[in-house]
């Protein structure tokens, strides 16, 4: 069983239980419900054979592993391509006012084109406080003018304390740097990394004991009576561990800033105690259900207001994360791990799919998917096929208009329930995936 606190003056929004029974909205009820809740799925060395396979065959690298040597030119096409894409797209600001051209002509200028040495070394850094990875070297943010619920579109996703990160390039105004992880790229914030060297990121992702964050988020203090608030920490996320000495706190390593050289040094936080888990968390269908509700209660930050696969899958990253487990950042990569449910194909008619769902798909370890989302499969009840998935926003009338409402959170979905457009949700399942073992199909 994962341990875990109650999160004091959070409340669940009403949206959540608005047309099911109040019971399937509870973690106990598809614990109670799941066949095998305390088997353990996959053990560590599994685990760490998943992951192998998961990123080989998807080609993604960690930093730390990263070749000595970044390409120009590759550089080059990227930044080129990121400009083509925001600067055509007119838009508007926060304030709503319309996006000049000379606005993009200061960003282009900000890119630093000029600047493209021959291929050179990487350089390391440690996000040293929740940042954006943006598309452009600037915090402006930018919204599509007729867009229903605002999303910056410059935004491409949150990179949490802790993060490893390879610099390639560096803003003209020298306040931005341009930043590779795995499976992204973009610019960050200087103020934000804490300059390091590979050998750091290795040791530092790879240091036990360690902790991993099993709260939705928790807040991060610099001292031991929690009153200089460093940022939050979200769930999945891994800190060596110092002590646990107090039963209530527990003294984490986290990467800051030296404000004068940029340089990274590691010092002692504190969060709560029943927020983190020494070590993974092992794998069993009760964590995952148990993990999932959690985020009912606290948005879901990793990743929140990027592209849509990253906006969707980012609970389940999280999630797995705690296990230890790597899942790709996007759909089509998601679709190539573990095992597919081959009972269910995109040519079957819905109607066989849901049939197909019903009688092969596993609680709790299955994910099913259509174009633009993920659903983490629950199980049955009253005869109805239930799902847990990140529900971005919901509709709310006001006279005659119909305003979208950000949410962030997990919520439980009947496949079977209508949707906006009038169709169960089960019309546009496409596949499904069990996260049961590391062999691809």
């Amino acid at each position: 069983m994962v341990s875990g606190c109650a999160l004091p003056g959070r409340r669940m929004l009403p949206v959540m239980a608005v047309l099911e029974p109040t019971d399937v909205h509870s973690a106990g009820f598809w614990i109670a419900r799941h066949p095998f809740a305390d088997n353990e799925v996959l053990d560590a060395e599994e685990i760490h054979t998943f992951n192998r396979t998961v990123t080989g065959n998807l080609g993604i690298t960690p930093v730390a592993e990263f070749s000595e040597y970044f390409s120009r030119k590759k550089l080059y096409q990227s930044l080129e391509n990121s400009y083509k894409t925001y600067s055509q797209g007119g838009g508007v600001f926060e304030n709503g006012l319309k996006i000049s051209g000379e606005f993009w002509i200061e960003v282009k200028k900000n890119v630093r084109w000029d600047m493209m040495y021959p291929d050179t070394q990487y350089r390391f850094g440690l996000v040293s406080q929740r940042t954006s990875l943006r598309m452009a070297p600037t915090n402006k943010r930018v919204f599509q003018k007729k867009s229903v619920l605002p999303r910056d579109i410059l935004h491409l996703q949150t990179l949490e304390i802790g993060t490893p990160v390879a610099i390639v390039h560096e803003s003209y105004d020298g306040n931005w740097a341009y930043v590779e992880i795995p499976e992204a790229e973009g610019w960050v914030e200087r103020t934000a990394l804490a300059i390091c060297s590979r050998a750091d990121v290795q040791n530092y992702s790879k240091k036990t004991p360690f902790v991993v964050i099993t709260d939705a988020q928790v807040d991060v203090f610099s001292d031991s009576t929690r009153q200089q608030f460093v940022g939050q920490l979200v769930m999945g996320s891994r800190f060596p561990l110092v002590h646990m000495r107090d039963k209530d706190l527990c003294a984490l390593q986290v990467p800051t800033r030296d404000p004068v050289t940029g340089t990274v040094v590691f010092t002692t936080a504190y969060v709560r105690r029943c927020a983190v888990n020494e070590g993974y968390v092992p794998y069993t269908p009760r964590a995952v259900i148990d993990l999932a509700f959690r985020m009912q209660s606290a948005p879901v930050m990793c990743g929140r207001n990027g592209t849509q696969d990253e906006g969707f899958l980012s609970y389940l990253r999280c999630i797995f994360a705690t296990f230890g487990i790597y899942l790709p950042a996007t759909l089509e990569g998601l679709k190539q791990t573990g095992v597919a449910l081959e009972a269910v194909q995109d040519k079957m008619l819905p109607a066989e799919r849901l049939e197909a769902v019903t009688k092969y798909a596993i609680g709790a370890i299955t994910v099913l998917m259509n174009k633009s989302q993920a659903v983490l499969y629950l199980g049955m009840a009253n005869d109805q096929p239930y799902g847990i998935y990140l529900l971005t926003d919901y509709y709310v009338q006001q006279k005659k208009y119909a305003n979208r409402v950000p949410v962030y959170r997990t919520a439980v979905k009947q496949l079977t329930a209508l949707d906006e457009q009038g169709k169960p949700w089960y019309y546009s399942l496409a596949s499904g995936q069990v996260l049961l073992t590391a062999d691809t199909p």
